[in-house]
């Protein structure tokens, strides 16, 4: 009998079937995948799963503590023991130290929560300055670095100008000295080739500028830095034999009270490192000692009127010196050694600034006089700040401030545009 279609399609499908679970059970077992598993959230309150423990970072703080001296008593710091300074000049809340005093006195500036310190007990607050920042003010005067301060504990700026001082714990820094006062603030002192001379209560040399007119600095800026005035700081207190008048005049660039001496602004030299040292005496033809016995501005035109201590140089200008490598070159009257700049042009200075800084200028004084072998032409130019510079064929003269003796050259050949000057020509 013959079998209906549908039985035919039935056994076929029932013989396949039969066969794939004999394959599936002849088959390598496949690798076993942990099934996803899903907690379910109970409760009322949705509790996150834990999660690994974080390092919390630091709240940011800005802590003011407090340092101790001797000298000074308790007065503020920072948190690297960096010393804080209050400013006469500045009112509660409100700085008046802006552009150049900034970048001398760096503000405190506010990151985060403001911290005192153990002892710190007046009131920590915060402004907004014009640029944005928000400066620290302790009892409301605003607090500053000093520039000069290079590790915790100095307190250079103490004093500065009479206006500037470690900001105290307590009590106002600008009704009481914060360091005993000293026993004068100009004395005599006495060398056997100078004679009498003014100098400080500590007996650093002070000096006079001859560009300076009665009862006016004309010694600023770039000036200033290599002669510091002599500030006063209290009241002015002549030493015995100081016969002549002290004063102050109020400085028109930074505000602080310069002392003078029968008009003469008193100014020190910065290259002097000790009591009794003398090293600004001539400099230029136009800064010396100061003697007792001096009673007007001297004249740079007439070097018959320098004090009768300091004699007037009568020697050249400009001298020929030699060595045995670069040949013959020039030299001033003390041996010391002059360059040329290659981006000046006849009769033009073109170093100023901070270059003029680095390589002073040979500055006329008088007559110029050629030493011997010395055949080429001495002139001068009036630089900006009225400095009559010496010339040599119309090119410039200067020193290099590394230069520390006669004989010294290590100025030839910097930045390829600095030479020494032979009695002809540039020594390159």
């Amino acid at each position: 009998m013959k079998q209906p279609k549908f039985s035919k399609l039935v056994t076929l499908s029932t013989f396949f079937f039969i066969l794939a679970l004999a394959l599936a059970a002849c088959a390598p077992a496949a690798p076993t995948t942990a099934p996803t598993v899903v907690i379910p959230v109970t409760g009322a309150t949705n509790t996150p799963m834990p999660q690994p423990s974080a390092t919390t970072a630091p709240v940011a703080s800005t802590v003011v503590n407090m340092a101790t001296d001797p000298k000074l008593g308790s007065f503020l710091v920072d948190a690297k023991g960096m010393t804080l300074y209050v400013y006469g000049k500045d009112t509660a809340g409100v700085s008046n130290c802006t552009g150049q005093c900034l970048a001398n006195w760096p503000a405190l500036i506010a990151n985060g929560t403001l911290t005192a310190g153990s002892g710190v007990t007046g009131t920590l607050s915060s402004f907004a300055r014009p640029d944005g920042t928000n400066q620290v003010a302790y009892n409301g005067m605003p607090l500053y670095y000093f520039i000069a301060d290079k590790k915790a504990g100095d307190t250079v700026g103490q004093g500065k100008g009479g206006v500037w001082f470690v900001a105290p714990i307590s009590g106002s820094p600008f009704t009481q000295p914060a360091t005993a006062p000293a026993a004068f603030t100009v004395m005599i002192k006495n060398d056997a080739k100078l004679g009498d001379y003014l100098t400080d209560s500590k007996g650093m040399t002070l000096y006079l500028y001859t560009q300076d007119t009665p009862g006016v600095s004309t010694c600023t800026a770039g000036c200033l830095k290599y002669w510091p005035a002599l500030v006063a700081n209290g009241d002015l207190t002549a030493g015995p034999g100081v016969a002549g008048k002290l004063d102050v005049i109020t400085r028109t660039d930074d505000g602080s009270k310069q002392v003078t001496y029968n008009g003469y602004p008193l100014y020190y030299w910065k290259k002097d490192v000790n009591p009794g040292d003398t090293t600004g005496q001539g400099v230029g033809g136009i800064w010396f000692v100061v003697p007792p016995t001096a009673t007007t501005i001297l004249p740079t035109a007439a070097p018959t009127a320098v004090p009768t201590a300091v004699p007037a140089s009568t020697g050249p200008t400009v001298m020929i010196s030699h060595d045995a490598k670069m040949g013959d070159f020039l030299v001033d009257g003390k041996g010391m050694t002059l360059y040329i700049f290659t981006k000046d042009t006849a009769g033009v200075s073109n170093c100023s600034g901070g270059c003029l800084k680095a390589w002073p200028a040979l500055v006329a004084s008088g007559n110029l006089v050629a030493g011997p072998g010395v055949t080429g032409k001495l002139g001068s130019i009036t630089r900006a700040d009225g400095i009559k510079q010496v010339t040599y064929n119309d090119m410039p003269l200067y020193y290099w401030a590394s230069d520390m003796k006669p004989g010294d050259m290590s100025g030839q050949g910097v930045g390829s545009v600095w030479f020494m000057m032979s009695p002809t020509a540039p020594i390159k």
